[in-house]
């Protein structure tokens, strides 16, 4: 068996902009600051100080969005 790498949260300290909230069903579109994966996107809800709060946009799913959820912190 070949060997894999284990999935991180991505919680880098650079961003740019993104639109948010784009399914169907889900709540109007906005953008954000944050990064774009094949899997969804993350965007940045907080900042304070030095440390960043990431957010999941969890815009998916049968109705097209369900709440975002907390996704990891970054010391920047």
């Amino acid at each position: 068996m070949g060997g894999g790498t284990t999935a991180q949260a991505d919680t880098r300290c650079s961003w740019g902009t993104i639109t948010i909230n784009s399914g169907k069903g889900a709540e109007a579109p906005s953008k954000a600051s944050g990064h774009s994966h094949k899997t969804g996107n993350h965007y940045v809800r907080y900042i304070s100080g030095d440390l960043v709060d990431w957010w999941a946009d969890n815009n998916g799913g049968s109705d097209g969005d369900t709440w975002d959820s907390y996704y990891g912190t970054a010391k920047c």
